[in-house]
């Protein structure tokens, strides 16, 4: 056992210090905090063992084990602190930037949320979502809005939306069981089973007793397809849609022109249908495993490079032009999880799209609304820029990484060159 200890950590150590990501404990741990983690974890598991024996044998030792327990103690007090900061945001009250909302500016926002609510029994989605939205701009940090405004989202079939309402809910109060069940449904609806699993699981940990999470639950389980279905269709599906000759042509962007888009449409179709079906994979797996990640990698850069050399053949050629932006809306939300450069590509794509004028005009809507809202999300995260600098830092032009600096990137490239009419639209329609 003594010797088995050291050869795990020293495995640890090196995947550390390679930037691979480690599971420790259920916590995902990269980029400097996983190596300590990783090193004491397994010189602690030593000192025990080596501790443990010698007390059987020496009482005297009882302070050295004392303190042991304490180091260990502190270990997991950090685990903790490093699984917050992981699911911070900037509206948390240890976060809230300026000035909380004062008394009257609360009631005045749980007046909207429950107008919203009655408007919402009455099937009267546009003007719930309207009232949610006003309630949240007087009182950013209502975990109850974002809750009901995750439903609402729900209910007009956007689960996307639905999910970044029910996310930020649940970061802002990581006990309130109800924004599990809101996470999990809009996961669930993304085809995202295990995450959907892993929201109810944890809602449940904060009420046993909710019947509603449980039922969820378990008509989970009774389903069957999900992954399976996703790895079948990769493993005896894409061998035969020639990826090789695609990713050949993806990296020679002068061939990307309309003309060959056009030209391929039904095998470009073909090819992205079954694509993007990774960039929907469930995010615990991806975080687990590195083959999916550098898999979510090449396809977010095959969705990217085709969308951004031409945006109009695509929108109005392609079958599958609705599910690459929608792919990149999600690679857009999770991308900062994998690698900067996933979700930098992700937001040159869609905003070259959604400012192209001669694009299919729901399909650049569509584009407009995931970059506004993903963008949104990278404005709120807390998280600062890195104190070492890599050098592939630089991704379609932007340098910065974390995800605040790096959204004032590409906003300003949606409005560069003149407010575009339907971005304008888009915009003001947009609820925050």
């Amino acid at each position: 056992w003594l010797g088995l200890v050291p050869a795990w950590t020293c495995w640890a150590f090196s995947n550390a210090k390679s930037g691979r990501h480690c599971n420790v404990s259920g916590v995902l741990m990269h980029n400097g905090i996983g190596l300590p983690l990783h090193v004491l974890g397994g010189l602690a598991v030593v000192a025990c063992g080596s501790l443990g024996w010698a007390w059987f044998r020496r009482p005297w030792l009882w302070p050295y084990w004392k303190a042991t327990h304490q180091v260990l103690r502190l270990m997991l007090a950090f685990r903790e602190d490093v699984q917050g900061k992981l699911e911070r945001v900037i509206l948390a009250a240890d976060e809230y930037p300026g000035s909380a909302p004062i008394g009257s500016e609360v009631a005045e926002a749980e007046r909207l949320r429950l107008a919203g609510n009655e408007a919402f029994s009455d099937g009267l989605l546009a003007e719930a979502l309207q009232n949610y939205s006003r309630a949240l701009l007087m009182n950013p940090a209502d975990h109850l809005a974002y809750s009901n405004r995750s439903a609402c989202w729900l209910r007009m079939e956007r689960p996307i939306e639905a999910l970044d309402d029910a996310e930020l809910c649940v970061k802002l109060l990581p006990v309130f069981a109800k924004g599990y069940l809101r996470r999990g449904v809009a996961e669930r609806v993304l085809g995202r089973r295990v995450d959907a699993q892993a929201s109810f699981r944890r809602g449940l940990c904060h009420d046993p007793e909710s019947t509603n999470l449980q039922q969820c639950l378990d008509d989970l389980r009774s389903q069957s397809g999900g992954l399976q279905a996703t790895l079948c269709h990769v493993l005896f599906v894409s061998p035969h849609l020639q990826m090789h000759r695609l990713f050949q042509v993806l990296e020679d962007p002068d061939s990307l022109t309309s003309a060959y888009v056009e030209q391929h449409k039904a095998e470009l179709d073909a090819q992205f249908a079954c694509l993007t079906k990774t960039l929907r994979v469930d995010v615990g797996l991806l975080l687990a495993s590195p083959v999916l990640r550098d898999a979510y990698d090449r396809v977010t850069f095959a969705c990217g490079q085709l969308l951004q050399w031409a945006p109009e053949a695509v929108s109005r050629h392609l079958k599958e032009a609705q599910h690459i932006v929608e792919g990149l809306g999600l690679a857009l939300r999770c991308g900062w999880r994998i690698h900067h450069g996933v979700a930098k590509f992700s937001a040159n794509a869609l905003t070259i799209l959604a400012t192209s004028d001669g694009a299919q005009d729901d399909i650049r809507r569509e584009a407009t609304r995931l970059l506004l809202g993903g963008l949104l999300r990278w404005l709120l995260d807390p998280t600062p820029e890195p104190e070492g600098q890599p050098e592939d830092r630089d991704v379609c032009g932007c340098t910065f990484l974390c995800p605040r600096l790096s959204a004032a990137t590409w906003l300003e490239r949606l409005f560069e060159h003149g407010t575009r009419p339907w971005v304008r639209e888009e915009c003001e329609r947009f609820p925050d």
